[in-house]
């Protein structure tokens, strides 16, 4: 191990002893956390580090959104939810949360993540379904059409991958359709009054779970823009759209 790591961990357990010496002294001195807690402006709390949490803008030419989708509420809010996952990657990777509060908080972070890989490929086939509509019409050719792709709320999550993986717009092996489908299950777990299950005896909701996601979410980023422009490319040239 580097010396640099040594003096990184030593340095977090001293925050990690300092962090539980507060909240010590806060119930010495009669204060009954979390029901009760000292009033504290924002500028006397706890900082998140500077630049961990990566900027809209930083999101927006990352990923080159503006490139990807047409909806501008869409790619602001795709950049708020990667935000976000920087939040729950700095707590991931600093604090450890066990039992179960552990397993409920990765199972926010999934959804997270989930939900910005969701919007982005039902982003995407909006924007192509967008391009086949003529005076407020979807083109006579649609059904005939290898370029044509429905609006995006015609497709559920499961047909939708299969549909931009025909088309050429994902290119994403089955073993990773059918991991991503497993997960969604665990995203509609959502509502907590229809869940069948103890969210807290769910082992799925996992480190494992989530850097597949993160590694999906990379695997998107990189292929997504070529991908939609070589889509784009033949359809152009191959279309009668009327």
């Amino acid at each position: 191990m580097n010396g640099f790591e040594l003096k990184f961990k030593a340095r977090l357990k001293k925050i990690s002893e300092e962090l539980n010496d507060i909240e010590n002294f806060l119930r010495d001195n009669g204060i009954d956390i979390p029901n009760q807690n000292i009033p504290l402006k924002p500028d006397e709390k706890i900082r998140i580090p500077r630049r961990y949490i990566r900027t809209v803008h930083y999101f927006e030419q990352k990923y080159k959104l503006y490139d990807l989708l047409e909806d501008e509420v869409l790619v602001k809010n795709i950049s708020y939810a990667l935000q976000a996952s920087d939040l729950f990657n700095y707590i991931l990777n600093r604090f450890n949360i066990r039992l179960s509060v552990g397993k409920v908080f990765y199972k926010f972070a999934i959804i997270n993540i989930f939900s910005i890989i969701e919007s982005l490929l039902y982003g995407i086939a909006n924007k192509c379904h967008s391009y086949c509509m003529v005076n407020n019409r979807v083109c006579k050719n649609n059904d005939s059409c290898n370029f044509y792709l429905k609006k995006a709320n015609k497709y559920p999550f499961e047909k939708l991958l299969y549909t931009l993986s025909q088309k050429g717009l994902i290119r994403m092996p089955p073993e990773l359709q059918n991991k991503l489908l497993k997960i969604k299950a665990l995203r509609d777990n959502i509502h907590l009054w229809d869940v069948k299950n103890k969210d807290y005896f769910n082992d799925d909701y996992n480190l494992d779970n989530y850097n597949f996601l993160i590694k999906l979410l990379n695997i998107l980023k990189k292929d997504l823009n070529k991908a939609l422009e070589n889509f784009e490319h033949n359809r152009n040239n191959n279309c009668n759209k009327r």
